[in-house]
């Protein structure tokens, strides 16, 4: 069984078809258990689905409320959580020598509450309002699956992905399962959620993540010793090495983008936060505005800036081609956008990794338009998960505008290396699908 609890999830497990040896297999099933709220989303769903109620507003907040303090809690355990941690939860001083280059939606927050955070955060009180809690919510749970007529009887491993937001959801079915015994698998959802997002308070049968990279974030920063971490790389990233022909279609540019490509091309995306993406294209603008390359243009598909009319009109008579369609939200369309360009630029996302396994060149801009305290260049050296990669080859950056058109020609003229060697320590070059089999053959 696989639980599904966030939109995220769908797109980085159920897209990618990552159980298929289990529909095609008749010694294997695989089911989803789904919040009703996902409905919508699951329609095109190649598993069978049994949607559940969403938890009690009750129990919704208590998990907010005590994610939150866990964060606060073990801030300490790495610069990410400490950063965001202290914009969000701290004090007013703090907060504002806290601003980085993640935005924290914290304006909701009354002083009143990042006090509450603060104070539950106490061991003693959390340890008291985590135990009472965890006893409401298994009582939802027996009752829930009960009225759904599910039986476990039958039911060998669920597995649960993790996201990394601050509900506290993951733990709530990890100890569910546990305590009825069942066995539990997590699912490592992004590259930085382990790293950088929220803390793991339970503890799964086995784990599996990206890469070795990943592991160790489970161990450094979450101390999840009583797990078996396993590596299984990532579904999303299966067409930048497969030789499978279901995947050929996937290397190539999207005919929608190729039809209006003059010239070789650069490719910026955009980050989640998105703020800062427009600024960056400009700036990209200015460089090759005498030059004979074409800027393909894709906003990351959960922007929290989304492009207006007017962005795609002005930027459209600039010459950008704009990757913005309903099909580039599809988990592998952007893919053969990667593999065939001269050269990525993004602040720091996802498909920086997407790239190196690739052997691509990324140029990482560092600077912001906004006055902040911290940015990318302090983040590179001391996030987790960034930690190493000014090491990697075909990694390039810049950290001020007005070094950027240098470092521009430097990344854009230097040779093509093997980066994919580096990149396999981050996400492992192997098909996650048939670790996924081997795991159920061989636990259980």
């Amino acid at each position: 069984m696989l639980i599904i609890y966030d939109k995220k999830q769908i797109r980085s497990l159920i897209e990618p078809d990552t159980f298929s040896h289990f529909r095609n297999n008749p010694d294997l099933n695989i089911s989803l258990l789904c919040f009703r709220s996902l409905e919508d989303n699951l329609i095109d769903s190649p598993y069978p689905i049994t949607f559940m109620p969403d938890f009690p507003i009750f129990l919704r907040r208590s998990g907010s409320l005590l994610a939150s303090a866990l964060l606060w809690q073990k801030r300490l355990s790495s610069t990410a959580h400490l950063r965001r941690a202290n914009r969000a939860f701290g004090k007013k001083k703090i907060r504002e020598e806290s601003s980085y280059q993640a935005r924290v939606g914290d304006e909701a927050i009354s002083e009143i509450q990042r006090f509450i955070v603060r104070v539950i955060s106490l061991r003693l009180f959390y340890n008291y309002f985590s135990v009472t809690r965890s006893y409401f919510v298994n009582k939802f749970l027996t009752k829930m699956f009960y009225k759904l007529g599910i039986n476990f009887e039958h039911v060998n491993g669920v597995f649960v992905p993790c996201t990394g937001v601050l509900t506290g959801l993951f733990d709530d079915f990890i100890r569910f399962f546990n305590h009825i015994k069942i066995i539990t698998i997590g699912i490592q959802d992004n590259w930085d959620n382990l790293s950088s997002k929220s803390f793991i308070d339970s503890s799964p049968k086995l784990f599996c993540v990206w890469g070795e990279q990943s592991k160790g974030h489970l161990l450094s920063i979450h101390a999840l010793y009583k797990s078996e971490i396993i590596v299984m790389g990532s579904p999303r990233m299966t067409p930048y090495f497969s030789t499978e022909l279901d995947y050929e279609k996937y290397k190539k540019i999207p005919l929608q983008l190729s039809s209006r490509l003059i010239n070789p091309y650069v490719f910026f995306a955009g980050t989640g936060e998105g703020i800062d993406d427009l600024f960056i294209l400009d700036n990209i603008l200015e460089i090759i505005k005498n030059k004979s390359l074409s800027l393909i243009y894709r906003p990351h598909p959960n922007t929290r800036e989304p492009l207006t009319q007017k962005n795609l009109i002005d930027y459209t008579k600039k010459g950008v081609i704009i990757d913005n369609s309903s099909e580039s939200k599809q988990v592998f369309y952007h893919c053969g956008v990667v593999m065939n360009c001269e050269l990525l630029i993004t602040q720091y996302s996802t498909t920086l990794l997407e790239a190196l396994l690739c052997n691509k060149k990324v140029l990482l801009p560092g600077f912001l338009h906004r006055s902040v305290n911290y940015d990318y260049t302090d983040a590179v050296n001391t996030w987790a998960h960034f930690i190493g990669l000014p090491a990697f080859p075909n990694v390039f950056r810049s950290s001020t505008q007005n070094a950027f058109s240098e470092d521009f020609i430097q990344a854009l003229e230097s040779p093509s290396l093997d980066s994919s060697l580096c990149a396999n320590w981050m996400c492992a070059r192997i098909d996650s699908r048939v670790v996924l089999k081997e795991i159920m053959h061989s636990k259980f």
